[in-house]
């Protein structure tokens, strides 16, 4: 697996991010699940390998945004996420609304 590749999935919380100690060493478990995590958040066939969708799905354009808060999240919740089908939302509606259509300012 290619070091950016590593990277890409700690950016976006399908890996733990590195630390001291470890660095970036990974068991190949870890990172196969990683992948299967990325495939099928990307509605993917989960194999675990780094394909040629796989590549596109990590080429395309895209937030900053991890698409989870971490990888521990992921896990918690993997089941209900799954079944969904539907993306973990990152943002709150404030249930306020602006009464006044008209803007003035100075």
């Amino acid at each position: 697996m290619k070091p950016w590749t590593q990277n890409y999935l700690m950016q976006f919380g399908y890996l733990e991010k590195s630390n001291i100690e470890t660095g970036n060493l990974r068991t190949i478990d870890e990172l196969e699940q990683a992948v299967r995590k990325l495939q099928t958040y990307g509605n993917l066939k989960p194999t675990g390998k780094v394909d040629a969708a796989t590549l596109e799905l990590m080429r395309r354009p895209r937030c900053g945004s991890p698409d989870f808060r971490d990888s521990l999240d992921f896990l918690a919740n993997n089941d209900e996420r799954l079944e969904s089908g539907r993306r973990m939302r990152r943002y709150v509606k404030q249930g306020q609304k602006w009464h006044n259509p008209i803007v003035t300012w100075r």
